[in-house]
């Protein structure tokens, strides 16, 4: 497809206002995109949907290509790593738009920004955010004092994964990762000799090396709440109510039949980490349904305690 003339317009305009960034940019293939309803990028492609391109004002335009071509800066379209895309793609705008307006930049009315994430990195963001319902009308539920849902309207577009005739393995993916930390390491310093260094430069020089990491309780406790969820069901009336002629919906349960936690009790792990293993296990086991069989193994060279509730 012909690239867009205000693109290539803006894209000048970076130059002279953020050769990091516009470095980045250069790099990817421009293309006009009516189906899609902002722009989006893949980390080869920046794409934008021309209609709604040519409304905008030009510092808003500019303003959609820094904040597109942030995410390849910072492997957005590298990271996400299994997780929802609608969330995931929430977290990464609000993790640009604030370096955005860290660099200046003025982001139109409405823009996703949450000043409490502070610097905070995608992953971190994606998991005080409210989980996307699911089918049966559950979530996962989120930190106290979390923002509300984002407004998708408010969305200055999308971040895509980066195409692959097949799913790349865990091994590829780091590869891909190692790969993109030396471009935009090589392109931050670039930017640093020319005099324009930046805030943005080296936080994606930071976030190339070392990807963000999300502790291991959040990640333990979302794989538990996605295994143990509970819903009305019509198939299943509630018999309490049905001697007085009132048919309601019965809450179902829906939980794997056995959990087992197995816990490292060598000497290779401080005590402060067993400390914290056994806390939160504690808070799981309440929080669990009564139905599911809890198992606890205790471990060194082999197992040698088994305890069941």
């Amino acid at each position: 497809m012909p690239d867009n003339d205000l693109l290539k317009r803006s894209l000048a305009r970076l130059i002279l206002r953020h050769p990091f960034v516009a470095s980045v940019a250069l790099r990817l293939q421009r293309l006009d995109d009516p189906t899609c309803e902002t722009a989006w990028t893949d980390g080869i492609h920046l794409a934008v949907n021309p209609a709604w391109f040519e409304q905008m004002s030009d510092d808003q335009r500019l303003v959609v290509v820094a904040h597109e071509t942030l995410h390849v800066a910072l492997a957005h379209h590298l990271r996400r790593r299994g997780r929802d895309p609608k969330r995931w793609n929430y977290a990464c705008d609000y993790a640009v738009n604030a370096l955005l307006v860290g660099e200046g930049f003025t982001l139109p009315p409405g823009a996703l920004l949450e000043p409490s994430f502070g610097d905070a990195c995608a992953e971190r963001i994606y998991n005080l955010l409210p989980a996307s319902p699911s089918s049966s009308g559950s979530s996962a539920p989120t930190k106290p004092g979390s923002p509300p849902p984002p407004d998708p309207a408010r969305a200055l577009g999308e971040v895509r994964d980066q195409p692959h005739p097949t799913p790349p393995t865990p091994g590829a993916l780091q590869d891909l990762l190692a790969q993109h930390a030396i471009v935009i390491s090589s392109l931050a310093q670039q930017a640093r000799v020319s005099g324009k260094h930046s805030a943005s430069a080296e936080r994606a020089v930071t976030e190339a090396q070392h990807p963000g990491t999300v502790e291991w309780q959040t990640l333990l406790l979302e794989f538990l709440s996605s295994r143990s969820t509970q819903d009305y069901t019509w198939c299943r009336p509630n018999q309490r109510y049905a001697v007085l002629g009132l048919f309601l919906p019965a809450l179902q349960a829906a939980a794997p039949d056995n959990i087992a936690f197995v816990i490292d009790t060598s000497g290779s792990v401080p005590p402060e980490a067993l400390t914290a293993v056994t806390a939160e296990l504690e808070g799981y086991l309440r929080q669990l349904l009564a139905a599911v069989r809890k198992h606890r193994l205790l471990s060194d060279s082999a197992v040698y305690s088994h305890r069941r509730w």
